[in-house]
Protein backbone atom coordinates (compact mmCIF):
# COMPACT_ATOMS: atom_id res chain seq x y z
CA UNK A 1 0.00 0.00 0.00
CA UNK A 2 1.57 3.27 -1.03
CA UNK A 3 1.61 6.13 1.21
CA UNK A 4 1.18 9.63 -0.72
CA UNK A 5 2.69 12.59 1.26
CA UNK A 6 0.91 15.92 -0.54
CA UNK A 7 2.81 19.20 0.56
CA UNK A 8 0.58 21.43 -0.87
CA UNK A 9 0.28 24.59 1.25
CA UNK A 10 4.14 25.82 1.92
CA UNK A 11 4.36 27.82 -0.90
CA UNK A 12 1.08 29.62 -0.85
CA UNK A 13 2.62 32.52 1.31
CA UNK A 14 -0.06 34.54 1.25
CA UNK A 15 -2.72 31.99 2.75
CA UNK A 16 -1.02 31.22 5.57
CA UNK A 17 -4.11 33.33 7.34
CA UNK A 18 -6.32 31.21 6.16
CA UNK A 19 -4.76 27.82 5.75
CA UNK A 20 -5.75 26.59 9.09
CA UNK A 21 -9.20 26.73 8.46
CA UNK A 22 -11.35 23.71 8.05
CA UNK A 23 -13.23 24.90 4.64
CA UNK A 24 -10.21 25.31 2.73
CA UNK A 25 -8.31 22.49 4.17
CA UNK A 26 -11.74 20.42 2.67
CA UNK A 27 -11.36 21.78 -0.26
CA UNK A 28 -7.46 20.53 -0.63
CA UNK A 29 -8.15 17.63 1.05
CA UNK A 30 -11.04 16.63 -1.63
CA UNK A 31 -9.20 18.17 -4.65
CA UNK A 32 -5.94 15.38 -3.47
CA UNK A 33 -8.55 12.84 -2.91
CA UNK A 34 -10.19 13.53 -6.35
CA UNK A 35 -6.95 13.68 -8.40
CA UNK A 36 -5.48 10.32 -6.28
CA UNK A 37 -8.73 8.34 -7.71
CA UNK A 38 -8.74 9.35 -11.07
CA UNK A 39 -4.77 8.51 -11.22
CA UNK A 40 -5.78 5.35 -9.63
CA UNK A 41 -8.47 4.45 -12.15
CA UNK A 42 -6.58 5.22 -15.10
CA UNK A 43 -3.89 3.01 -14.18
CA UNK A 44 -6.56 -0.36 -13.15
CA UNK A 45 -6.76 -1.79 -16.68
CA UNK A 46 -9.68 -4.36 -14.96
CA UNK A 47 -11.78 -1.12 -14.47
CA UNK A 48 -11.62 0.68 -17.50
CA UNK A 49 -14.67 -0.56 -18.74
CA UNK A 50 -16.28 0.23 -15.20
CA UNK A 51 -18.64 3.06 -14.79
CA UNK A 52 -16.29 5.80 -12.72
CA UNK A 53 -19.05 6.31 -10.38
CA UNK A 54 -19.05 2.59 -9.20
CA UNK A 55 -15.49 3.06 -8.74
CA UNK A 56 -13.37 3.95 -5.25
CA UNK A 57 -10.42 4.41 -3.54
CA UNK A 58 -9.37 3.14 -0.37
CA UNK A 59 -7.10 5.70 1.55
CA UNK A 60 -7.09 7.68 4.85
CA UNK A 61 -5.53 11.26 5.50
CA UNK A 62 -4.69 13.42 7.72
CA UNK A 63 -3.48 16.82 8.31
CA UNK A 64 -0.13 16.97 9.78
CA UNK A 65 0.34 20.97 10.77
CA UNK A 66 3.93 21.21 11.74
CA UNK A 67 7.44 20.38 10.41
CA UNK A 68 10.22 18.42 11.72
CA UNK A 69 11.48 21.54 13.42
CA UNK A 70 7.96 22.11 14.92
CA UNK A 71 8.04 25.29 12.49
CA UNK A 72 4.12 25.57 10.86
CA UNK A 73 4.06 23.65 7.80
CA UNK A 74 0.81 22.26 6.91
CA UNK A 75 0.21 19.27 4.78
CA UNK A 76 -1.54 15.91 4.47
CA UNK A 77 -0.43 12.32 5.15
CA UNK A 78 -2.74 9.85 2.68
CA UNK A 79 -2.14 6.21 2.51
CA UNK A 80 -4.19 4.35 -0.39
CA UNK A 81 -4.59 1.40 -1.67
CA UNK A 82 -3.14 1.12 -4.99
CA UNK A 83 -5.65 0.16 -6.85
CA UNK A 84 -9.55 0.97 -6.94
CA UNK A 85 -12.45 -0.94 -5.77
CA UNK A 86 -15.89 -1.77 -7.34
CA UNK A 87 -19.13 -2.12 -6.75
CA UNK A 88 -20.86 -5.21 -8.24
CA UNK A 89 -24.83 -5.77 -7.80
CA UNK A 90 -25.19 -9.09 -6.96
CA UNK A 91 -27.36 -11.03 -9.44
CA UNK A 92 -30.64 -12.45 -9.05
CA UNK A 93 -31.44 -11.20 -5.36
CA UNK A 94 -35.06 -10.12 -6.19
CA UNK A 95 -35.07 -7.10 -4.03
CA UNK A 96 -31.22 -4.93 -5.10
CA UNK A 97 -32.13 -1.97 -2.40
CA UNK A 98 -32.29 -4.21 0.56
CA UNK A 99 -28.77 -6.09 -0.74
CA UNK A 100 -25.58 -5.60 -0.12
CA UNK A 101 -23.19 -4.59 -3.31
CA UNK A 102 -20.37 -7.42 -3.98
CA UNK A 103 -16.92 -5.56 -3.90
CA UNK A 104 -14.20 -6.23 -6.89
CA UNK A 105 -10.65 -5.00 -6.42
CA UNK A 106 -8.83 -3.83 -9.46
CA UNK A 107 -5.12 -3.53 -8.23
CA UNK A 108 -3.18 -0.78 -10.26
CA UNK A 109 0.15 -1.35 -12.58
CA UNK A 110 2.34 1.01 -14.41
CA UNK A 111 2.56 3.85 -11.75
CA UNK A 112 5.54 4.93 -12.38
CA UNK A 113 7.61 7.80 -11.78
CA UNK A 114 5.88 9.53 -14.84
CA UNK A 115 2.40 9.18 -13.55
CA UNK A 116 3.75 10.36 -9.71
CA UNK A 117 4.69 13.84 -11.69
CA UNK A 118 1.79 14.14 -13.23
CA UNK A 119 -0.23 13.75 -10.13
CA UNK A 120 1.45 16.34 -8.10
CA UNK A 121 1.33 18.22 -11.44
CA UNK A 122 -2.24 18.25 -11.45
CA UNK A 123 -2.96 18.99 -7.35
CA UNK A 124 -1.00 21.72 -7.83
CA UNK A 125 -2.59 23.40 -10.95
CA UNK A 126 -6.02 22.46 -9.43
CA UNK A 127 -5.50 23.84 -5.68
CA UNK A 128 -4.19 26.98 -7.33
CA UNK A 129 -6.97 27.32 -9.53
CA UNK A 130 -9.47 26.99 -6.86
CA UNK A 131 -7.29 29.49 -4.75
CA UNK A 132 -7.66 31.35 -7.07
CA UNK A 133 -11.31 31.28 -7.68
CA UNK A 134 -11.58 31.87 -3.82
CA UNK A 135 -9.66 34.67 -3.96
CA UNK A 136 -7.13 33.30 -1.75
CA UNK A 137 -4.22 33.94 -3.99
CA UNK A 138 -4.13 36.72 -7.25
CA UNK A 139 -4.32 34.88 -11.29
CA UNK A 140 -0.90 36.37 -11.50
CA UNK A 141 0.49 34.89 -8.55
CA UNK A 142 -0.95 31.56 -9.03
CA UNK A 143 0.25 31.46 -12.67
CA UNK A 144 4.08 32.69 -11.16
CA UNK A 145 3.73 29.65 -9.27
CA UNK A 146 3.24 27.47 -11.73
CA UNK A 147 6.46 27.95 -13.18
CA UNK A 148 8.04 27.96 -9.93
CA UNK A 149 10.91 24.66 -10.08
CA UNK A 150 10.42 23.85 -6.81
CA UNK A 151 6.52 24.93 -5.72
CA UNK A 152 6.30 23.40 -2.49
CA UNK A 153 3.79 20.94 -4.36
CA UNK A 154 5.51 17.03 -3.90
CA UNK A 155 3.88 13.57 -3.68
CA UNK A 156 5.78 10.77 -2.46
CA UNK A 157 4.91 7.26 -3.04
CA UNK A 158 7.19 5.78 -0.63
CA UNK A 159 5.51 2.12 0.39
CA UNK A 160 4.54 1.61 4.07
Amino acid sequence: MPTTDVNTLDSVGSVSCVEETGAVLNMVLRICRRVIAQSLQDHCAGAAQVDKAALHIGAIAFIHRFGSSLNGHVHFHVCAVDGVFEEVAVAGEADAQSSSPSIVFHPASAIDEAAVAQVQADLRRRILRAFVGRGLIEKTDAKEMLGYQHSGFSVDTGVC
